[in-house]
């Protein structure tokens, strides 16, 4: 039957990041599709959290996505 509830879906999910300091927190929330990025992010957090090093730095990362995304609004 055409345009009855099995035809419709509501994408419910959810996707929040968590910032936390000694005495702060900051809670964000974030396009459910951007999973890969929100976890990316956290690995930084967590390495500069250790004093570490990334491997990619997160002003790279942004050179990269943008460059990315340059790339799909052409083809």
């Amino acid at each position: 039957m055409a345009g009855g509830p099995e035809d419709h879906f509501t994408d419910s999910r959810e996707l929040y990041v968590l910032v936390e300091g000694d005495e702060w927190a900051h809670v964000e929330a974030l396009d459910p599709d951007a999973g890969y990025w929100a976890r990316r992010f956290a690995q930084l957090v967590n390495w500069r959290a250790r004093g570490e090093k990334a491997v990619i730095e997160p002003s790279s990362l942004q050179r990269r996505n943008s460059s990315s995304s340059s790339r799909k609004s052409r083809g």
